[in-house]
């Protein structure tokens, strides 16, 4: 009778290793790792040519030669962006559309307030090129036009003249069968 008393609690005590291990890989499982550094924020204006930038223009902030923030202006002459991966003190330069418009410091503990100018550029003309006409090929064809033309024009008289005589061919061969 012992037996059949210990017999349930050995169970019970492996049910409960069992969860607890199961318990401790589900939700104790991870590897302690460092938190993520918050990007820094910038915001400011956005000017091309003394004009506020229209909206869809494309502002993006550099950390070094790497892309580390992209934003599309929403708003007329204002932009947002965050910047992710730099260190306190670091210096961040921006692009609106491809072209250099200014620099900040990063520093993730405050709003970074950076305005972005972009001097209009006097365009480079230019050159307009013209049209050549290609050469056209020969004209060939079966030699029965006048005018050296494809056959396909001068077939059509000669279809039509077929047809007259098939026709007027068939309406002999009816008379001559009438008259019979």
């Amino acid at each position: 009778m012992s037996v059949m008393r210990t017999v349930p609690k050995v169970l019970v005590a492996m049910v409960t290793a069992v969860g607890v291990a199961a318990g401790a890989w589900v939700f104790g499982g991870s590897v302690a790792s460092a938190q993520p550094v918050p990007p820094a924020v910038f915001s400011g204006s956005v000017t091309i040519g003394g004009n506020p930038a229209p909206a869809g223009t494309v502002v993006v902030a550099y950390l070094g030669n790497t892309a580390c923030g992209t934003t599309i202006v929403s708003t007329p002459g204002q932009y947002v962006l965050q910047c992710a991966g730099g260190q306190v003190g670091d210096t961040v330069t921006f692009t609106v559309n491809g072209q250099p418009a200014g620099s900040g410091t990063w520093n993730n503990t405050q709003l970074n307030t950076v305005n972005l100018v972009v001097e209009e550029r006097t365009p480079t003309p230019t050159a307009t090129p013209t049209r050549t006409p290609t050469p056209r090929a020969p004209r060939t064809g079966s030699g029965m036009e006048a005018d050296g033309g494809t056959a396909g024009g001068g077939m059509l008289p000669l279809a039509l003249l077929g047809v007259a005589l098939l026709g007027l061919g068939a309406a002999g061969a009816v008379a001559a069968r009438r008259a019979r």
